[in-house]
């Protein structure tokens, strides 16, 4: 089976629906305590008159959008963000002193774990509690489907500049991790971050609290304050960097949800690896995994798989 081959393609579901709509008014909340009725309506409407063949984090990306415009507060999470990367920020520390312990093969293997429960920092999924630093060492003990870290460790030592999407503010520090051992094969990182704010991802105003300029070569920003990252808007280096690039990591369901689907993957026309926490039913079953799997994930162009 070729990578990305055997999945379930992942349009919107209606599971999704509810999800949008608790998030959301969540995020509502967050930035206005006191939210009307009518506020409500607001962010609901723009949810319902998106309900179509839309993927979920376009419709997400709208909605929040409409939360800023109705609050008038452009950074609703700044404060989980901060405690957020500060957490992080620790358990980067631990992981960097395990790091210098492992050879290079357990070097990979242990940072693209780190990576992945760092994705678990997230407020975007309707009922899911961001872990303590020590629930989220414990689980590096989860489950995780790991069969792809050896396309990684391949294309690793063989190829010379990796483009890095990145997520969650707190998740961002531990990608640092693997950023670093990729650095260490041999390659070139340059990590990507959102322009303006969506929930918690990691944008270019919090790149130096997080200290991801001491393990990425250079942090670009993506022109936009999407979800994931839109092929329509992509600024012009970062199109350039897409064509750079031998491939990309892309972390978190988001990108997932969005990149995944073959039309996207034709036009990026590059190796993907996808890593993630499955954190609903949709994106598990689209991976074929249970939930709340940790997963790294190789997909290609049909036309370049091999």
């Amino acid at each position: 089976m070729r990578p990305g081959d055997g999945r379930v393609a992942l349009k919107l579901n209606p599971e999704c629906v509810p999800c949008l709509v608790r998030t959301k008014i969540a995020d509502l909340l967050k930035a206005k305590p006191q939210a009307t009725l009518q506020d409500v309506k607001r962010v609901m409407s723009v949810i319902y008159q998106n309900i179509h063949e839309l993927p979920p984090p376009v419709i997400a990306t709208y909605a929040f959008r409409e939360v800023k415009r109705v609050t008038g507060i452009n950074d609703p999470y700044f404060d989980l963000k901060s405690s957020s990367i500060e957490m992080a920020i620790r358990l980067r520390s631990k992981a960097l002193e395990h790091l210098s312990l492992l050879d290079a093969d357990e070097a990979l293997t242990y940072a693209v774990k780190i990576a992945l429960i760092g994705n678990s920092l997230d407020v975007g999924v309707a009922g899911y509690q961001i872990p303590s630093i020590e629930a989220l060492l414990s689980q590096l003990e989860g489950t995780f489907v790991l069969d792809d870290v050896a396309y990684l460790r391949d294309f690793s030592r063989k190829s010379r500049l990796a483009l890095y999407l990145l997520d969650n503010a707190g998740e961002a520090v531990l990608d640092c991790v693997l950023a670093q051992v990729l650095k260490n094969m041999g390659l070139k990182v340059i990590a990507v971050v959102k322009s303006g704010s969506f929930q918690d991802d990691i944008t270019v105003d919090y790149v130096e609290k997080a200290g991801l300029q001491s393990f990425f070569d250079e942090v670009i920003d993506n022109g936009s304050d999407s979800a994931c990252v839109l092929i329509e808007v992509l600024n012009d280096r970062l199109r350039e960097l897409v064509s750079e690039a031998d491939f990309i990591v892309s972390k978190g369901m988001a990108n997932y949800e969005y990149i995944s689907e073959p039309e996207v993957l034709s036009r990026l026309d590059k190796p993907i690896f996808f890593l993630l926490r499955a954190k609903c039913p949709p994106v598990a079953k689209s991976l074929g995994v249970s939930e709340q799997s940790y997963v790294i994930k190789l997909f290609k162009s049909q036309h370049k798989a091999s």
